[in-house]
């Protein structure tokens, strides 16, 4: 199944999000908004290097395309990640731009992101 760079992207900053985050739930720490903005820019640096692209691309794949700060992103991302609701699935789905993602698709990817 092919996909754009940009759902590609989002996804890949999801999964280590939710890695990052269940990784803190193992150890006992509380999952808070505290250097949310900072979570973020690093695993966007992260994942700016495995492609090959600037910070700035990722950065801005997960925030201004989706019309989201950081911060808003990453709370949004804990609480699909944590199954509170849907909402960043819904903005994701609704802000594609790339004519290659359906919304059927987005949303099953980002599930396979959630559940796995």
């Amino acid at each position: 199944m092919e996909i754009s760079k940009t759902l590609e992207q989002t996804l890949k900053v999801l999964e280590l999000l939710k890695d990052s985050i269940i990784e803190d739930l193992l150890a006992g720490k509380e999952v808070s908004t505290e250097d949310a903005e900072g979570r973020v820019k690093d695993i966007v640096r992260e994942v700016a290097r495995s492609f090959n692209v600037a910070d700035s691309t990722i950065l801005d794949k997960c925030t201004r395309q989706l019309e989201l700060s950081a911060t808003e992103f990453y709370n949004l991302s804990v609480r699909y990640i944590t199954r509170q609701d849907n909402e960043l699935e819904d903005i994701i789905a609704s802000n594609r731009r790339e004519t290659i993602d359906s919304a059927v698709q987005t949303k099953i990817l980002l599930k396979k992101v959630r559940d796995n």
